[in-house]
């Protein structure tokens, strides 16, 4: 017998939590900004398992599938679109931002 997945009306901000694995207080604020959120889905990349935008501060944050997690500062929200479309996340973060823009390691 095969199941069928339903869709709530409304998905609440534990539900994309939970479909992140994160504890949604993590995400506190940003329930109302839907392309943050999206921009936290797992995307196909062997270096890169996370991206995450923050469009007031204008802080990028990659989270690499090492666990490694890097925030390069003061990237144009142009910059970080033109990322999400990129066939290829890693090669475009090595060409177009890494010795262009200041960063921190956080993790």
């Amino acid at each position: 017998a095969s199941r069928s997945l339903s869709c709530p009306n409304k998905i609440s901000i534990q539900f994309i939590a939970g479909c992140l694995q994160t504890d949604y207080k993590n995400l506190a604020g940003w329930h109302n900004n839907l392309n943050h959120i999206l921009s936290m889905i797992a995307m196909p990349s062997s270096v890169i398992a996370h991206m995450d935008y923050d469009p007031a501060r204008k802080i990028l944050k990659v989270i690499f599938v090492s666990g490694s997690v890097y925030e390069y500062k003061k990237v144009p929200a142009d910059l970080f679109r033109q990322m999400k479309q990129s066939g290829s996340k890693g090669s475009f973060l090595n060409t177009k931002i890494k010795g262009r823009y200041s960063f921190q390691k956080v993790k």
